[in-house]
């Protein structure tokens, strides 16, 4: 997936809302398959000013790579993780395999615009991008939910982010958002099971996005203990849940922010 409507929306968001991009990473080279006009659109709808010099570096952006996008952002430096170098990575390596040890803790922001539903191997792949990142960096996922059989590998939900994302693996799940994918869609934020104590399953017709925002807040080794789905966690202690089946819908919206 390249970057379209609410991924870039999703970007702009996590500025807002203090993530760091001046070391940036991007899982697979990202390509915008916005225009220019849809581009002013959307900084417009997020509230950002631009000078004469960050115009002409978002022209660029348009149908065209994302690093002058990250740069808007306060990138002050990109690089791109790929198997190979078909599109230009600018680091070379398989996700299905271990991180080498120095690239470990060197970035702000890792960002997976959808290639990890494409690694075989990903428990290894989500752990590479968790250990890439320093204290107190960022990770950014844009990912297929509902209604993408055959795209890649996999559809994740949101417990899979929340059961990652935990203290005993050195982070916080600080937002995770349902979208389907079309420019006007509304988000929907999703609430931990944990938390909820209702167990939620989405039925939709349209193509879905699970989007994240995790920020690393310890220097641990992840999955040393497997995480386990969070209704089993509850049923497990002897819990009775409620449960739900909805539509987009019917779930709880938020502004695009």
């Amino acid at each position: 997936m390249g970057v379209d409507h609410n991924h870039c929306r999703w970007l702009f968001s996590a500025s807002k809302r203090g993530v760091n991009f001046q070391r940036s990473i991007m899982i697979g080279r990202q390509f915008c398959v916005l225009t220019f006009t849809e581009l002013l659109a959307i900084v417009a709808e997020c509230g950002i000013e631009l000078n004469q010099t960050a115009l002409a570096e978002l022209q660029t952006v348009a149908n065209g790579w994302s690093e002058p996008l990250l740069r808007l952002l306060g990138a002050e430096r990109v690089e791109s993780m790929d198997v190979s170098s078909h599109e230009q990575a600018t680091i070379i390596h398989d996700m299905n395999l271990p991180l080498p040890s120095q690239l470990k803790g060197r970035f702000d922001v890792v960002i997976d615009g959808g290639t990890l539903e494409h690694v075989f191997n990903f428990p290894v792949a989500i752990r590479n991008c968790m250990e890439m990142l320093a204290i107190g960096g960022h990770y950014l996922g844009i990912a297929p939910a509902n209604n993408w059989c055959g795209h890649g590998f996999y559809q994740f939900s949101p417990d899979l982010f929340f059961r990652i994302f935990s203290k005993e693996n050195g982070f916080i799940l600080q937002r995770a958002v349902l979208c389907e994918v079309r420019p006007d869609a509304e988000w929907h934020e999703a609430i931990d099971i944990l938390d909820s104590r209702r167990f939620l399953e989405l039925t939709n017709t349209r193509q879905t996005y699970c989007l994240t925002q995790a920020k690393k807040i310890a220097d641990v080794c992840p999955f040393e203990k497997p995480p386990q789905q969070g209704i089993y966690q509850l049923l497990w202690k002897g819990e009775q849940l409620a449960g739900v089946d909805a539509s987009l819908a019917s779930l709880p919206q938020t502004k695009r922010t």
